[in-house]
Order: structure tokens, then sequence, then C-alpha cells
């Protein structure tokens, strides 16, 4: 049977209430409860190198808060379908997970429950490789953070980018879909897959 993962409501919720604050005030918790059913097509990789969500087959984004985050790549797998109970961001269009399940809907625990067995620590310390890198490419899907802050993108090249903390706020505005960019930084290679994390992004130059 394969291992769940699930976290304190009191913990998503003040996620939740800090994204609200960008949203239509009439919409409550109860409103925005869900459960998603996917293929998990990719990981999300931050730029410290873990996992921070994944993307489902149709591009979904759901966001694992760090309870969960710290311990889903040693009880999920790339191609696994999951349930997904959580949120729907109502300031970006990604899910904010309180629970992840197997296809069967098995494991199934109540959301003060523990986060994971034991054994899923060894997930927290990926070793990570690095090398300088620059690229060119178009964007073709936004990735956001819980509240609706832009935290990266995956290009046309399949590609994974995510801003370094420093990055300006300009970058935020340049990962549209279908913009060119040019991003400098370096690469970082994972258990995971491999992440560019910017430092700088700019449009791309048409020469």
């Amino acid at each position: 049977m394969k291992a769940h993962l699930s976290l304190p409501t009191a913990t998503a919720m003040t996620v939740l209430c800090a994204a609200c604050a960008f949203a239509q005030p009439w919409l409550s918790a109860r409103d925005l409860t869900q459960e998603t059913r996917g293929r998990i097509e990719r990981f999300t990789i931050t730029p410290q190198g873990e996992i921070d969500g994944f993307l489902f087959a149709d591009s979904q984004q759901v966001y694992l808060l760090s309870d969960l985050a710290r311990v889903a790549g040693a009880v999920v797998r790339l191609g696994d379908t999951v349930i997904v109970k959580g949120y729907r961001s109502p300031a970006a269009p990604v899910i904010i997970a309180l629970e992840v399940r197997d296809a069967n809907d098995r494991a199934l625990v109540a959301p003060s429950g523990p986060a994971a067995p034991k054994t899923a620590q060894s997930a927290e310390t990926p070793q990570t490789q690095t090398r300088a890198t620059t690229l060119k490419e178009k964007v073709r899907t936004t990735l956001y953070g819980p509240v609706g802050d832009v935290t990266g993108a995956i290009l046309q090249n399949g590609e994974l980018l995510r801003l370094a903390p420093q990055t300006t706020n300009r970058a935020e505005i340049l990962l549209r879909p279908g913009e060119s960019i040019e991003a400098q930084g370096r690469m970082l290679s994972t258990p995971y897959g491999p992440v560019v994390v910017a430092q700088s992004v700019s449009p791309a130059s048409e020469r």
C-alpha cells in the first residue's frame, strides 16, 4: 500500500486566508474545498533543489506546503495517478494540497494525521549539482506560489525555470505564456529532474 501525505488544516488555512486577500471577499474555505484526480507529469522544484509541488498531465499545478513537500519525493513518483484534496487558490490557477492519496483512495486519514512515514525522511536533503547557464526560449506555462506570486515557468522546450529570491519583480511580468525570454542563472541537477534557477530574466533579443 502506497504511503500518503497530509497536513494540519490550520497550516493550509493560513495560506488560504492570505490568498483570499487578493480575491473576492465573499469566497470561503468551503467554497474552495475540492478533490482532484490526475497523473503526475513532473515535479516542480525550488531553487534549493527541493520539491514544492507537481504538475498533472493536463498542466494543473499542485502546490505542496512544507510538511508535505519535504517528503513528497519518497512517497509519490512521476506517472502516479493520485487524488489531491485541497483548496484552489483564489489568486492563481493552483491547488493548495491538504492531502495526497493513491488512485484507489486508500490510506485516507484526517488532515490532523501524521504527515508521512519516517522512512520518507531521506527526501529532505537531495544531492544537487550546478553549472552556469544562459537560455533563450518561449514561456509555455506560468508557475505560481499559493498566494498568486509568480515563481517560475515551464518553457516551450520542456525546461523548468524558477526565479531566484533576488530576481526582480519585472521577471514576473515577463513569465507569461507565449513571451520570449532570455534567462541567466544556474542549471541545478536534482534527483527529481533539472531546474534552471534564474538570476535575471529579460525579453529575448531578436537578433
